[in-house]
């Protein structure tokens, strides 16, 4: 199996040259390898059914798609898209870039080779008072709709193609980062600030919140940021910044019920992910890689990545890499 891992570039206050891959060498040693040298490609995702992978440039407000075969290509040249692109979706035949720097949702058709088209940008939210908009993911939903997080006005907005069906509004400041859906109709959203998880359900037509449960357990003197979300089976698993934990949920009829946390074995776990029943966990301060028993945090691997920000497999599915 192989990892690829995107960064942060020098400069911008990481030291990975580009997309970098993590893979077995024949003696079962895990080793971390430049694969494409890039901008930094903070967030990577994968095609669906081809070998491409799509990258964020975070600093150069571009997305690019690499072709991955012996080595990795550059599949057409960068795209043009909002200040500061921090995750991209593909969504149905299109890649949905949330921009955080000026809060824009950029669509970018795909075309049959992987390869990117030109953006167009929903709706904008309008900043007020000393607040604005800065988008930070888009999540394809089971009902066939799109939900878009913008971390800056704390809004929720959901989406059929690419027109809007309702638009909600969490606590001012939460500032809601990524979201996953872990039945059809149940979503979990985590908001970063506020360091929490809002449990929204579907009725009929509409989401409503129903529930909100506080996480982190900051030292005097410190504060805890959330920072990923992912669905396990019966379980949701959630990544915090600052305290380095991982918690354990378990959904009730209402809610999640926290059941347990334990050390995130990383340090600032900017990345929290699922493939093939293992949690990856990227230490962005710690440069390295852990992959564990999400179950037990028996690690299957731990391998050393110049400050990693995002992983991703070629061939999973898109609901394993959703935080």
């Amino acid at each position: 199996m192989t990892f690829w891992v995107g960064g942060s570039r020098r400069g911008e206050g990481g030291g990975a040259a580009g997309i970098g891959r993590v893979s077995r060498t024949d003696g079962g040693e895990w080793t971390y390898e430049l694969a494409a040298e890039a901008p930094s490609p903070s967030w990577l995702t994968g095609h669906p059914r081809l070998p491409v992978l799509y990258a964020c440039l975070e600093g150069d407000a571009a997305v690019q798609a690499f072709r991955v075969g012996p080595g990795v290509e550059p599949l057409g040249p960068p795209v043009a898209v909002g200040d500061g692109p921090c995750h991209l979706a593909v969504v149905g035949g299109a890649a949905w870039v949330s921009c955080w720097g000026d809060g824009s949702v950029d669509v970018l058709p795909i075309g049959p080779d992987g390869s990117l088209g030109a953006a167009a940008s929903l709706p904008v939210l309008p900043s007020h008072a000393d607040r604005r908009s800065r988008a930070h993911m888009a999540l394809p939903l089971t009902d066939g709709s799109t939900l878009t997080v913008d971390m800056g006005l704390d809004v929720l907005r959901w989406w059929r193609g690419e027109a809007e069906q309702q638009r909600l509004s969490l606590a001012e400041g939460s500032g809601p980062r990524h979201a996953v859906e872990s039945s059809p109709g149940v979503l979990h959203v985590l908001t970063e600030l506020s360091c929490e998880v809002v449990t929204l359900v579907r009725d009929a037509d509409r989401w409503r919140v129903a529930h909100t449960l506080p996480l982190g357990c900051p030292a005097p003197g410190t504060r805890d940021f959330a920072s990923g979300i992912v669905a396990d089976g019966a379980s949701v698993l959630v990544a915090v910044r600052g305290c380095d934990r991982i918690f354990t949920l378990r959904p009730t009829p209402d809610g999640v019920a926290l059941t347990g946390s334990r050390p995130a074995g990383v340090a600032w776990p900017r990345f929290l992910g699922m493939i093939d029943g293992r949690l990856v966990v990227a230490g962005e301060r710690s440069d390295e890689v852990v992959v564990s028993d999400p179950d037990t945090g028996a690690e299957a691997l731990r391998v050393a990545v110049p400050t990693p920000t995002a992983m991703v497999t070629l061939g999973a599915s898109a609901a394993a890499w959703q935080a």
